[in-house]
């Protein structure tokens, strides 16, 4: 009889500890969009509105995760949300849930590299900075995947810690910013909750509305928090995935709400820094219909730095300009984490879908496929899965919004690459 967590040939090994995957999921959830997805939606329904769209996808995350919690523990077996729709629905739909879902990591582990190499414009906005970003940020994270799951979980575990610890850093900056005590502004208190549910008539007609739109860009956030069920194929004890997986929707929906209160209290939601949503306008401050009632706060001098996340605007307009940098970082890290965290998954679900084939099949297309459950005999990760989730998208996508690469001129951007490039930058994840 092999022991427990001991590699057996042509497998995976189980090395991951409880508290590691717990951590794998909070760095695999908790990215970019908390930060730059709030003030989206603040802008499209208001105070109240972000806060209810969050509390709202966070109940359903919470439902979903006792579901798969009491799935786990009564059959904690490898590859869950493929093996779940196998077994119980239809052997034909699981590939099908199993390619989409690794589709969604995959092209969610490009998206956040492009991301959080973006954010360095907040320090320049040359093209060659950006490019040696992501080339290095994609080698960075795929040679952290290559080491093998226990340098991994390791990894993520101490990376998880310090996510968490910032985010509270970032929340206590926030209280310090409404109570006055940094920057130059007086004390803000409660003033900008008080606007409650808004709609953007540029985006929704009514508050209702405005909630229901808002109520999808929140679900990017929650992401991540079942790629627990993946962590099974290398989890050291699987049946001890029932504490994770129980709690993680809890602790990502807490997170969130509190963070999010804390951007809230210091942004008003016609704020003309926000981000829009997609090609929508703002509201303006000329919109009398719109603001009765309400005056702008008046900030002062903006910095001339710019950025579209949450926390970064709100410490910019009280005149802070060191803590904005550092905040600008720790966002970068976190979108590099997750980047990680979203190539392990990818590369596993890759491994799940093709474990069972042979490489020694009369059929040349599943020789082929074959290869992509090959396991490394000395790292003991799936080598070939991981190589090309890496790859798929990783390898063409950073280059399609950079028209440098392709014309002299943003209007000359070849068709196929805005085609491809609106798919991709409007349905990524956790962005």
């Amino acid at each position: 009889m092999v022991a427990l967590g001991a590699p057996v040939a042509g497998s995976l090994v189980r090395g991951l500890g409880t508290w590691q995957i717990l951590f794998i999921a909070i760095g695999g959830t908790i990215g970019l969009g908390f930060a730059t997805t709030t003030g989206e939606v603040l802008a499209i329904s208001g105070p109240a509105g972000v806060l209810t769209a969050f509390a709202v996808v966070g109940i359903v995350a919470i439902a979903v995760m006792e579901g798969i919690c009491e799935m786990i523990v009564l059959w904690p077996i490898s590859n869950a949300m493929i093996e779940f729709v196998r077994t119980f629905v239809d052997r034909d739909l699981a590939i099908v849930v199993g390619i989409a879902y690794w589709y969604t990591y995959s092209i969610t582990m490009a998206a956040l590299i492009i991301e959080s190499a973006n954010l360095l414009t907040y320090w320049s906005s040359e093209v060659s900075y950006h490019v040696i970003a992501i080339l290095l940020f994609l080698l960075v994270i795929f040679a952290i995947n290559s080491r093998g799951v226990k340098v991994f979980g390791w990894i993520e575990l101490f990376g998880g810690i310090l996510k968490v610890l910032f985010v509270l850093a970032i929340f206590i900056l926030m209280i310090c910013v409404n109570t006055g005590a940094i920057g130059n502004a007086r004390s803000l208190g409660a003033q900008f909750f008080n606007d409650g549910f808004q709609n953007n008539p540029s985006v929704a007609k009514t508050k209702a509305e405005a909630v229901l739109v808002s109520i999808p860009l929140a679900i990017f956030s929650y992401i991540g928090v079942e790629l627990l069920t993946v962590t099974a194929f290398e989890a050291a004890n699987p049946s001890r995935l029932k504490g994770p997986t129980k709690h993680i929707a809890y602790i990502i929906t807490v997170i969130y709400l509190v963070t999010i209160g804390g951007f809230v209290a210091n942004l008003e939601w016609f704020n003309q820094n926000l981000p829009n949503f997609i090609d929508q306008s703002r509201v303006s401050l000329n919109s009398t219909n719109v603001l009765t009632g309400r005056t702008p706060h008046e900030w002062g001098a903006y910095s001339s730095h710019n950025s579209t996340a949450a926390p970064i605007i709100a410490l910019l307009q009280v005149g802070l300009n060191i803590t904005p940098a550092i905040i600008n970082g720790i966002l970068i890290y976190a979108g590099l984490s997750t980047a990680n965290t979203a190539l392990y998954v990818a590369s596993r679900t890759m491994y799940g879908l093709t474990r069972d084939l042979s490489s020694t099949s009369e059929n040349i297309m599943v020789r082929i496929f074959a290869k992509l459950n090959t396991v490394s005999p000395t790292t003991r990760i799936p080598v070939w899965a991981l190589i090309v989730s890496c790859l798929a998208f990783a390898c063409w996508t950073p280059w399609i919004k950079m028209p440098e690469f392709n014309s002299t001129s943003a209007t000359d951007t070849p068709l196929w690459a805005l085609a491809v490039s609106d798919v991709f930058w409007f349905g990524h994840p956790n962005v």
